[in-house]
């Protein structure tokens, strides 16, 4: 259908759910933001602290649900020029410095269904995604060295990769990934977690990983875990995964 086209498009994260060991179907829910400021923001920043919403403004023109830039491109220039003209004067579409037509607007995109919770009766409720990470070339400041809880071993690693690349002449580069995931903020469970384990996987033994966390455990050549009972986050989980990139 439509709709399941929409949704898969948006769905880039592969969110599913399942309750008692059943897939769910989810309904989706998009709105439109304009940014608040003309400071670059991202991810959290932009959900806690939105702009003016502009949902109904694009749904009466029949924007494409979409993250993609050719489609919505199309979409604008089979527009009337007096829509055209209008969404540039209000802001909503601007021609950034190549010259080139951009949407200033971002998508929130909210996953849900509707569930019955019975009294006295446990329910188990599952849900997956594959989580976005951020990337950068090699620059670790006092920032981060303070949020990913980089210390003098740790930084020490990271220098033995940076050498490697700096002796490649110019085929590897160093590369930095964070992952980020909301414990404090957004938590959907009441009282302590009864069971906590997180466990990271860097994929490559040559990699070097961050993070802010006591007693980490070594599983595997490339797999670390934290485990906790009755957990109760004082901050979220902020991983760092440093590696070598082959130039092409």
């Amino acid at each position: 259908s439509e709709q399941l086209r929409a949704i898969r498009n948006l769905n880039y994260v592969d969110f599913s759910a399942e309750v008692d060991g059943k897939p769910v179907t989810l309904d989706v829910e998009v709105r439109y933001f304009l940014p608040k400021s003309e400071d670059y923001e991202w991810g959290l920043a932009r959900l806690e602290n939105p702009g003016p919403e502009v949902t109904e403004r694009l749904d009466a023109l029949d924007v494409p649900q979409s993250f993609d830039l050719v489609a919505i491109k199309a979409w604008y220039d089979a527009l009337p020029r007096r829509e055209r003209d209008a969404l540039i004067e209000e802001r909503i579409f601007e021609v950034n410095y190549m010259g080139t037509l951009m949407p200033r607007y971002w998508l929130s995109v909210r996953f849900y269904w509707t569930q019955v919770f019975k009294p006295g009766r446990r329910v188990a409720v599952r849900h997956t995604y594959t989580p976005v990470l951020g990337g950068s070339v090699f620059y670790i400041g006092a920032e981060a060295t303070e949020a990913y809880c980089i210390d003098a071993g740790t930084r020490r690693a990271i220098d033995r990769l940076a050498a490697r690349a700096d002796g490649s002449n110019g085929r590897e580069f160093v590369m930095l990934d964070d992952l980020q995931y909301v414990l404090t903020t957004a938590h959907t469970w009441k009282g302590p977690i009864g069971h906590f384990r997180l466990t990271v996987d860097k994929e490559d033994a040559n990699d070097v990983i961050s993070l802010c966390a006591d007693d980490v455990e070594k599983t595997g050549p490339t797999t670390f875990v934290v485990e906790r009972d009755d957990y109760v986050p004082a901050g979220d989980i902020r991983v760092l995964f440093v590696n070598l990139e082959k130039m092409n």
